[in-house]
Parts: structure tokens; C-alpha cells; sequence
């Protein structure tokens, strides 16, 4: 939303042959800083994530539209982290570093499995006729209905699920459920041109995945493991960085949203590691993919 304000404003106030790239950038980064207190992952997203060549000046310009939307979003909410990881046991110990590679390998097979479903599932579900949209609607509003009455934090963005995998709550069997049934709704959802976002719903998913771990690593290893909590943490910033492609915009971004400077080392990790492996499975970045799925259709729409 962020991006699409600054195109607006560029095309309203540079008119139509300008180039309004510098706006993009600077829309964008101030969309992420605003939405999730972050002014520094808003400016590393703008260089890891756009990679086009823009003057300086653009850049400054992000810079200032990173910290002015943060300030005004602090005076508005407050100025405590997003996410509330209350973590006691300090850094993790040196001989979990393990986990947090295999917490990565993890992450980068799901963006292997989000990115393919999310592409294919969009590319099935896009409009044909009238009436079979209709008909998509209403099964998706059923399904909605049925999930919220069940368990309404299970719907939108996912922020109080995010909170409960951070203060280490849930079953195994309850996390696992919970991991699939939000993949399950994030994928449709997306898919199916309702308002359900990537960014929010990834960062639960990795949540999720993240204290599956520490749960799994506590009861193998205690003493290496003592805070499966911080699993979660890290888990959300390997599965943006495998997802998104952005590993330095996952770390400053979830330490920014939680607070937690001790898990810099275990993010590094887990989030290069993650990215890694999404290389090698030649998972296209979330974003390139669906441009390039647009492209298509457009392309085939043409021809038509």
C-alpha cells in the first residue's frame, strides 16, 4: 500500500512520463516501517527487495519517510515492540546454534512449499465468470465463518497467535494444527483476492514453525535448549528471509519488532541458512514469482 501511494503521488504531482521510482521506494519503505515499527527493516527491504538503481537522494529520502511514518505510528500506539517476546534466559547457549541451522533448513523448504502453493493456487483460483467467483466467495466465507467461530484469533493478520507462540503456549499436536490450518487460510486467502496479505501471515507461520523446534529440542536436549521461546523469534526471520529473499531486512526487522538484540547470532544463522536453501531448491523470491505470474497473464490476455 505503502509503494502504491507513492506511485499515485508521483503520477499526480510528476505527471505521467516522470520517473517516479525514488516515490515507489520511499512509499514502501515507510509502509513497512509504519506497519510493524521498524524504520531500519523499512529502509534494508527498499535495497534488498526493489534492486533498482536510483540516485542517493532517494534513498535520504527513505531514510526521512521511514522515520517520520515510525514516529508518527509511535504517537499514535505507543512506543513498545509489536511483538511481546519476553524472553528471560539471555542469549541462547552456544550449543544451540544446531537448532537454529536446522530451524533454517526447515524454513527454507517451507518457502519452498508456501511460494509454490501461493503462485499455483493463484494462478487456479483467478477469475473466470461471474458466477464462479460468486461461488468462490461463498465457500470462502463459509470456510471463514467456520474457522472464526471456532477460533476467532485464528482469523486476520495473526498477531495473537503470533504472541501465544512467543510466550511459548500451546501442544505439540496443538502447534502442528495450528501451523497447517494458517498455511491452509493464508494460501486461500491470498489466492483468492481477499485481504490477507504476505508479510503478517508469513511471520506466523514462521512463529509457529520456530517453537515446534524448541519444543522438539528442549525435550532432546534441556540444557541446550532452555527457552524454546526464542525459537519462535528466530523462526519468523528465517521464514521472511526464505520466503521474501531479504535475509538482512528479516533480522533488523524482528529485532526491531520484539526488542530481543540477543538473538542477532541465532537470526544471522537461521535466516542465511534459509535463504540458502531456498537457492538450492530454486524457489523464486514471493514476489518475483507473482510479478512474473501477472506478466503472464497480461501477456495472455493480449494475445487473446
Amino acid at each position: 500500500m505503502g509503494a502504491a501511494l507513492g506511485s499515485m503521488w508521483g503520477e499526480t504531482h510528476l505527471g505521467r512520463g516522470a520517473d517516479r521510482r525514488s516515490l515507489l521506494v520511499t512509499g514502501a519503505s515507510a509502509g513497512l516501517a509504519a506497519a510493524f515499527n521498524a524504520p531500519m527493516a523499512g529502509i534494508l527491504f527498499a535495497i534488498e527487495e526493489l534492486r533498482i538503481n536510483i540516485p542517493d537522494s532517494a534513498f535520504f529520502a527513505a531514510m526521512i519517510s521511514c522515520v517520520v511514518a515510525d514516529l508518527f505510528t509511535r504517537s499514535l500506539l505507543g512506543q513498545t515492540p509489536v511483538l511481546e517476546a519476553s524472553l528471560t534466559q539471555g542469549p541462547p547457549p552456544i550449543d544451540s546454534l544446531l537448532f537454529f541451522v536446522v530451524l533454517g533448513v526447515l524454513n527454507g523448504g517451507l518457502a519452498w512449499a508456501f511460494n509454490g502453493s501461493l503462485v499455483e493456487a493463484t494462478r487456479r483460483l483467478a477469475f473466470r465468470s461471474l458466477w464462479a467467483n460468486a461461488v468462490k466467495v461463498l465457500v470462502a466465507g463459509t470456510i471463514l465463518a467456520m474457522v472464526g467461530w471456532y477460533d476467532a484469533p485464528l482469523l486476520g493478520g495473526g498477531l495473537p497467535l503470533t504472541n501465544e507462540a512467543l510466550r511459548g503456549q500451546g501442544t505439540m499436536s496443538w502447534l502442528t494444527a495450528m501451523l497447517v490450518l494458517r498455511f491452509a487460510l493464508s494460501i486461500g486467502s491470498y489466492a483468492l483476492g481477499t485481504a490477507g496479505g504476505i508479510f503478517a501471515p508469513l511471520l506466523v507461520l514462521g512463529g509457529l514453525l520456530g517453537l515446534i523446534i524448541g519444543d522438539v529440542g528442549q525435550r532432546l536436549f534441556p540444557a541446550a535448549v532452555p527457552e524454546p521461546a526464542a525459537f519462535a523469534v528466530v523462526g519468523m526471520g528465517a521464514a521472511f528471509a526464505g520466503v521474501v529473499r531479504c535475509p538482512l531486512t528479516g533480522i533488523v526487522l524482528l529485532v526491531e519488532m520484539t526488542g530481543q538484540y540477543d538473538l542477532i547470532l541465532p537470526l544471522m544463522i537461521a535466516s542465511f541458512t534459509a535463504s540458502l536453501v531456498a537457492d538450492e531448491l530454486l524457489v523464486p523470491p514471493v514476489y518475483d514469482a507473482l510479478l512474473e505470474m501477472q506478466l503472464a497473464n497480461a501477456e495472455a490476455k493480449s494475445n487473446e
